[in-house]
């Protein structure tokens, strides 16, 4: 074995034990709840909530569009109002076990915190992706929402939850379980 081998061996070793062993600085399962906020016209988008709703079992993330007056109230409730005016980024809010507070990721890093909460394998892309740069992986994420309504389509309307899916949404989930997401827990 040749000497650049060995060194792209040690590299990749290097990585893999990076991505399987470095510890989380915010790892998801901190959080009690969360709230996925999403363009609700995008087909990509409605998509990606429906991957989400297909792959998280302990049912730890709810919903809500950007368009929606929920929606709307809760970005400006964490100080994220800005990203409901564009309808371009994903907004994950965490809700942490403790925490006076909730706290937000958008775009890729609210994409990939999403990933981290859904049932093996993928929160392996979660744990691969988050050491990309967020200006590299922001970047790629800017540039399909710039392209993403010529690329997958939009609807005239927002996406509406079936009967089954009513509770995770916010727009037409219970009082209580509104109360419960948007207070701190003591």
């Amino acid at each position: 074995m040749g000497l650049l081998s060995k060194a792209v061996l040690v590299l990749f070793l290097a990585l893999l034990t990076s991505v399987l062993f470095l510890p989380d600085p915010q790892p998801p399962s901190d959080t009690v709840r969360a709230v996925l906020l999403f363009d609700g016209v995008c087909h990509l988008c409605s998509g990606f909530v429906n991957f989400v709703m297909e792959f998280n079992g302990d049912e730890s993330v709810m919903f809500a569009s950007l368009q929606s007056e929920e929606g709307r109230a809760l970005l400006e409730e964490v100080g994220a109002g800005e990203f409901g005016r564009t309808l371009s980024s994903m907004v994950l809010v965490e809700y942490a076990k403790g925490a006076s507070a909730p706290t937000y990721a958008v775009r890729s890093r609210a994409a990939l915190r999403t990933l981290a909460r859904l049932d093996s394998p993928w929160p392996l892309l979660y744990r691969l992706f988050r050491l990309l740069p967020a200006p590299i992986a922001d970047a790629a994420y800017n540039t399909v929402a710039a392209y993403r309504y010529n690329l997958f389509g939009k609807s005239d309307t927002c996406r509406q939850p079936t009967a089954s899916e009513r509770r995770r949404f916010l727009e037409t989930a219970m009082a209580e379980e509104c109360d419960y997401l948007i207070a701190p827990s003591p």
